[in-house]
């Protein structure tokens, strides 16, 4: 887990660094969005689903959803505060803009089920987390 959460923090940090001042700068940085949100996503379903299968003591899942939860607020924040330097890159921002939103919202969903113990939740809202994982793992490839 720590190595996970170094990693999403290195993925962080490149992507503060400077403007984004051309088209393919703005792609690499949604590339590292995807990358990062995609790590946060499976390490966040990987606790839930090992606190449900009694493998995982339920305060480290606690602990692990949380720092999920804000660590994916931190990237959204990032990808965020770029500036798109043109029409394309505004487009690529629509795209990356809703599974941010979803998965976000779905991380804090996951925490108050786990916080609440309620199983139920929290295996539909790791499920759930499906829908904007496949879609930054698609993004990951834009600036192949």
């Amino acid at each position: 887990m720590r190595a996970v959460r170094l990693a999403v923090a290195a993925l962080l940090l490149a992507s503060c660094a400077g403007p984004t001042v051309s088209a393919g700068q703005y792609r690499a940085k949604v590339t590292q969005t995807a990358k990062a949100m995609s790590s946060i996503i499976v390490t966040a379903q990987h606790a839930a689903r090992l606190d449900l299968d009694g493998k995982l003591l339920h305060t480290v899942t606690d602990s692990v959803v949380s720092d999920a939860e804000q660590d994916a607020g931190s990237v959204r924040t990032t990808i965020e505060s770029r500036q798109p330097p043109d029409n394309a890159s505004d487009r690529l921002r629509h795209q990356v803009e809703q599974p941010l939103q979803q998965a976000t919202a779905l991380l804090t969903d996951l925490r108050v089920a786990v916080r609440d113990n309620d199983d139920n939740a929290q295996r539909a809202a790791a499920d759930a987390l499906g829908g904007p994982l496949d879609a930054f793992q698609q993004l990951s490839g834009v600036s192949g």
